[in-house]
């Protein structure tokens, strides 16, 4: 049977306020709550700086990959703009997927991908589909520009088009584990230009 609180000695009711007093002043557990709703957002905030740099540095390699492709496509024989699956068009692709590789990207299946040609413009395009999204190959071979003298140039023009998986949905689902979130897909385009020397 429950004693009321008129019958609780005066010594212990004093003892057990004091001990509420001094757990209500304590910081220990507001502390604890304060972590509990700040750590998704630091979670959220640290995730988006990371994604943020992998962009930035994706973007660096998509850029030197499409240069590399661009100078040797340049220095290829034009001889073969008539074939859809021109030899050094195929060559110009491995550079590509040769430098994905090594710079840790993933080449999304560029070596197997099919290639379509425009014989009009001698364009080819390669779609890779071993990705969340496609990455597109385009090689140009007769791309024409102007100087600032008002010459034409051919040139051959290289255009990388890269998925890049963010992982923000990885963080969802340790806030919400129940989520299927998958996390957005973007795509960074870089292009590169040089004037054919063959």
């Amino acid at each position: 049977m429950l004693r009321k609180w008129e019958n609780v000695p005066v010594a212990w009711r004093q003892g057990l306020g004091s001990k509420l007093k001094r757990l209500a002043d304590s910081v220990e557990g507001s502390q604890i709550v304060e972590l509990a709703v700040a750590l998704p957002f630091l979670m959220v905030l640290l995730v988006a700086i990371f994604d943020f740099g992998q962009a930035f540095n994706t973007k660096q390699k998509i850029n030197t990959a499409a240069r590399e492709a661009a100078r040797f496509g340049s220095n290829q024989s034009t001889l073969d703009w008539s074939d859809p699956n021109a030899p050094s068009i195929l060559a110009a692709r491995n550079v590509v997927s040769a430098y994905l590789t090594n710079a840790h990207l993933k080449d999304c299946g560029l070596l197997t991908a099919p290639v379509s040609y425009d014989n009009s413009t001698h364009t080819w395009t390669f779609t890779a589909t071993n990705c969340p999204a496609n990455l597109v190959l385009v090689i140009q071979r007769a791309n024409t520009f102007q100087m600032t003298n008002g010459t034409n140039l051919i040139a051959t023009k290289v255009t990388v088009t890269y998925p890049l998986q963010w992982h923000f949905g990885s963080v969802i689902k340790l806030i919400a584990p129940a989520s299927n979130y998958p996390g957005p897909v973007f795509t960074i385009t870089s292009n590169a230009v040089m004037a054919n020397l063959t």
